[in-house]
């Protein structure tokens, strides 16, 4: 998960929050009205019901990386900087089971269909990610480049000619704003506590966060310039 430095001392006390919570997205989105309906869409909710939800239990957002050596590509740093100068890595252990995803953005995906509309593909919901066979859908999304190596998800802009080398679902014909990551969705509560590794981008962590860092055993890697 990308987050604005500026956020550090929010972050050691009151763990991450939403959009709803904070009332503000590193997305720039601003209406809340159409995250509430694009959230409620694809978690199968009504929009009154979805309404009548704990703030504190909507989703956070963040994305699906390769770690250092995997075989997959890292998302390149500069086309998801712009969310915020910290990357916090979360343990699996811990959020495994209550986070879901989407290949691609979900409320990108979801604004662009008049409402409401019901779901006409797999990707139009929050799919679990775990069992593990579920992650199996993201696979056509990978597209090969050379043996045993796969192009990078990237996020950005193009026409269905220009992206005529990727596969993404159907509606790529009329979609022409596509984003090339898999988003991940955390339900639930959010804090430091499930946090395995920061790698900050920007200025290095000092004072009461460095030391609430230190005090859980959480890594640092230094990122600068991309490393």
């Amino acid at each position: 998960m990308r987050v604005p430095e500026k956020y550090r001392d929010s972050v050691a006390e009151k763990g991450f929050l939403n959009w709803h919570q904070i009332g503000a997205s590193g997305s720039g989105e601003t209406d809340i009205s159409r995250r509430i309906k694009g959230e409620s869409l694809f978690s199968l909710y009504s929009i009154e019901d979805y309404k009548r939800t704990d703030p504190s239990f909507r989703p956070k957002y963040g994305f699906l990386n390769a770690r250092p050596g995997q075989v997959l590509k890292p998302v390149p740093v500069d086309e998801i900087g712009w969310y915020g100068e910290d990357n916090f890595i979360f343990k699996l252990d811990r959020v495994r089971d209550r986070t879901t995803f989407t290949v691609g953005d979900s409320l990108a995906e979801a604004i662009v269909v008049p409402y409401p509309y019901p779901p006409r593909d797999w990707n139009h919901l929050f799919i679990p990610f775990t069992p593990k066979e579920n992650r199996t859908l993201m696979v056509p999304s990978l597209v090969p480049d050379g043996p045993g190596v796969f192009k990078p998800l990237r996020m950005g802009y193009g026409t269905e000619e220009a992206l005529k080398d990727y596969k993404f679902w159907h509606d790529i014909r009329w979609f022409d704003f596509v984003t090339r990551y898999i988003e991940l969705q955390y339900w639930g509560p959010l804090d430091l506590d499930d946090v395995e590794i920061l790698e900050f981008h920007g200025t290095p962590p000092s004072g009461a966060f460095l030391s609430e860092l230190k005090r859980r055993g959480i890594a640092i890697r230094d990122a600068r310039g991309g490393g």
